[in-house]
């Protein structure tokens, strides 16, 4: 089973290397669920050799797209396709919330070669098992899911079917809300191909007027989870 960090800042890609993590998904704004990366922090991950899928992701909020939104998807996938990312993290739903066929079509000419991975868009699928072929059409690797609920731990008794219905089609990768008290029984209880994480914790925001919240990578919360999946 592999580990895959979620990484917003330069903090979390020398945690990501200092703990021989298998993988990051790169990825900012974290508090809100994640938003597409700058160029520059992709190239601070890549310069220490890690395995790097960046999400794609151009604003908080639900799936369903306008057209300005995939035109922004698409360029920024293209500005990074010839940098060595191995893969893109990527979903969009139409508004009846089946998956937007004819935009990931687009998205997987655009990315051979690159591995895809549809995020927690599938949490949010209607008929999530008819979208099983369609993904693998498109040639997505694997599945990033909390297993169609809020979170892992309100999901985690989905996760079977789940796994059944991907079989040797897609990889289940479960995300979203992983901590130190629950990743042990996740990876025995599902044994999936990997277990995606943070390991974040609210930073109270500086004096500024400018200031919110954020969450950063706790190097303790790392640790700890590290420990209880040993």
């Amino acid at each position: 089973m592999k580990l895959e960090l979620c990484v917003t800042d330069k903090l979390g890609i020398t945690l990501a290397k200092k703990y021989n993590f298998d993988r990051i998904e790169l990825c900012v704004n974290l508090e809100q669920g994640g938003t597409t990366p700058s160029n520059g922090l992709v190239l601070l991950a890549l310069q220490q050799h890690l395995e790097t899928h960046v999400l794609i992701r151009p604003r908080a909020g639900g799936f369903c797209y306008d057209g300005f939104e995939k035109e922004t998807i698409l360029a920024e996938i293209h500005g990074l396709n010839d940098l060595p990312v191995k893969g893109f993290v990527v979903g969009a739903l139409k508004e009846n919330k089946e998956i937007d066929t004819t935009f990931l079509g687009e998205i997987s000419k655009l990315t051979r070669g690159k591995e895809l991975t549809f995020h927690r868009a599938f949490d949010e699928m209607a008929e999530w098992k008819d979208g099983v072929e369609i993904l693998k059409y498109f040639k997505f690797k694997r599945v990033l899911t909390s297993g169609r609920a809020a979170n892992v731990e309100k999901g985690l008794a989905n996760y079977a079917e789940i796994k059944e219905v991907f079989r040797e089609k897609l990889e289940l990768m479960p995300g979203g809300g992983v901590n130190a008290s629950n990743i042990l029984n996740i990876a025995q209880t599902v044994q999936p191909s990997a277990i995606h994480f943070s390991a974040a914790s609210k930073m109270q925001a500086e004096k500024s007027k400018f200031s919110t919240d954020r969450m950063k990578i706790d190097e303790r919360k790392l640790v700890s989870m590290l420990k209880a999946i040993s």
